[in-house]
């Protein structure tokens, strides 16, 4: 995807798709598949959102996280088969 090697071994990459993982894995949601693709999801928001603000000089910090688990969250609303743990 074009990351560069320092961004991947300073965990960079890891760094918001464990925060998805924990927020969604155990606080909003009990986990599984929903959980486990969003956190897959908020890796390839990462590598997006630094493609996009490199150029301007930009860091990336949570973004990405929060996104992902917001858009996870608002969607849980709407679509019944997501494993929601506020039954």
């Amino acid at each position: 995807m074009g990351a560069s090697e320092p961004a991947l071994r300073a965990g960079l990459y890891g760094f918001n798709s464990v925060l998805t993982a924990i927020s969604l894995g155990s606080v909003f949601w009990v986990w599984g598949r929903a959980s486990a693709a969003c956190t897959l999801a908020t890796t390839l928001a990462t590598a997006a959102a630094g493609a996009v603000l490199e150029p301007l000089g930009l860091p990336v910090p949570t973004l990405p996280f929060v996104l992902v688990k917001g858009g996870a969250v608002f969607a849980g609303r709407y679509v019944p088969d997501l494993n929601s743990a506020r039954a």
